[in-house]
């Protein structure tokens, strides 16, 4: 049984892209899918706020990249996300999960 670690040091910002790395230490995501999804309370009866993209960067090691186009950023205060692992035999883990602050607008000086 996968027990997940909790991690809150996410936080989203209404108006810019969010784009996180993150590892999941000890982990060989070889044939796996990965997917992560904000909710609205930390239940899987939660209503779905945004499905974030997860790329797999190396399967090896565990490397993901997270991302959300600002324009899908929820228009909510505080979301609550998992990061869940379907292996080869098709059976889903969750690895990781938390909450995520979504501050107000933020200006990008380009």
């Amino acid at each position: 049984m996968i027990i997940p670690e909790e991690y809150n040091d996410f936080q989203m910002f209404k108006g810019v892209d969010f784009n996180q790395d993150i590892q999941l230490e000890g982990v060989d995501l070889t044939g796996c899918a990965v997917k992560c999804e904000v909710r609205d309370k930390q239940e899987q009866t939660g209503v779905l706020l945004v499905e974030m993209v997860c790329t797999v960067k190396d399967e090896s090691t565990g490397d993901i990249n997270l991302f959300v186009e600002r324009a899908n950023i929820p228009d909510k205060k505080i979301g609550y996300f998992s990061v869940v692992v379907t292996d080869t035999n098709n059976l889903d883990s969750v690895y990781l999960l938390g909450s995520i602050p979504i501050s107000g607008i933020s200006t990008v000086i380009v």
